[in-house]
């Protein structure tokens, strides 16, 4: 298994572009140009995130969208949760949970102040596991 942080080429777009759909179906939201322009052309910056490879194959994408906020009249820069997506033969692994710690600490590294997650049915018991997946690292010191 190789972890390696995500990315914006034509060719990393188009395997997101291939789990999403794999794992979600096929939805407007998942198509070339909303990936595009949410992961590599978003005024506020590009994705941080983090995906896992076996044997040349995605099988487990995570990434977080820039987002600037106002919190009491001051800029903050954050990062809202955006998609995450295993592969059904990489699930029950911890790689999620691997995925999201190290794209906190890049956050965190990057000078990102925040997180926000909204979890789904799926993902709702992760969060909250081990202090709290999207609490765990990264705190506004507003």
């Amino acid at each position: 298994m190789e972890i390696v942080r995500s990315g914006t080429s034509a060719q990393l777009l188009g395997a997101y572009q291939q789990i999403l759909q794999r794992v979600f179906g096929a939805h407007a939201k998942h198509s070339a140009e909303a990936i595009a322009w949410r992961y590599r052309d978003n005024p506020a910056g590009e994705v941080v995130g983090h995906d896992a490879f076996e044997n040349d194959a995605l099988v487990v994408h995570y990434i977080t969208v820039p987002l600037n906020a106002s919190i009491d009249g001051r800029s903050v820069r954050g990062l809202l949760s955006m998609n995450t997506a295993t592969a059904p033969e990489a699930q029950r692994k911890g790689l999620f949970t691997r995925l999201a710690r190290l794209t906190y600490e890049r956050a965190n590294e990057l000078g990102f102040a925040f997180v926000i997650g909204v979890a789904n049915a799926n993902s709702k018991p992760l969060c909250r596991g081990e202090r709290g997946v999207w609490h765990w690292l990264l705190a506004a010191d507003c």
